[in-house]
């Protein structure tokens, strides 16, 4: 559903799972503002579910050039070498992994800048396919 209250830390997103809250977890590392995390208090029988899997991550990260182009953190390959998806209007890389359940990490730029938003999908027992999480990561942005 459309978000209309903008989360807390550097970035938001345009859209939220209906019932779901943000708050902002960890500390700052290495210059890195705080991350922010999405659950579904409401969220029925938990306790089915490992506590790892019932959450979204997101940070804020920047692309770099060590001398090989600018690359994401996590990677060594050059950013204009690594396959894309889409995120919405934004280029994205998305980690190898099980599409049907998607738990995966993506990276989306935002627009020519380096600056890129991360999004852990560490939710995927509760729905949040690849489909589901490049919808929600297209809506993401940097505060302005």
């Amino acid at each position: 559903m459309a978000n209309t209250k903008a989360f807390p830390g550097p970035i938001t997103c345009d859209l939220i799972p209906q019932g779901w809250a943000v708050t902002r977890v960890g500390t700052r590392q290495n210059g890195d503002p705080s991350q922010q995390e999405l659950t579904d208090p409401n969220l029925q029988n938990p306790e089915q579910y490992h506590a790892q899997s019932r959450y979204l991550r997101i940070r804020a990260s920047q692309l770099m050039d060590e001398g090989e182009g600018l690359t994401a953190d996590k990677y060594s390959t050059p950013w204009t070498d690594l396959p894309k998806v889409r995120a919405g209007k934004n280029e994205a890389i998305i980690t190898p992994g099980n599409s049907r359940n998607g738990r995966r990490e993506l990276f989306v730029r935002q627009g020519k800048s380096i600056r890129v938003v991360v999004i852990s999908n560490n939710a995927y027992n509760l729905g949040w396919n690849q489909a589901t999480l490049l919808r929600f990561a297209g809506s993401c942005h940097y505060k302005k």
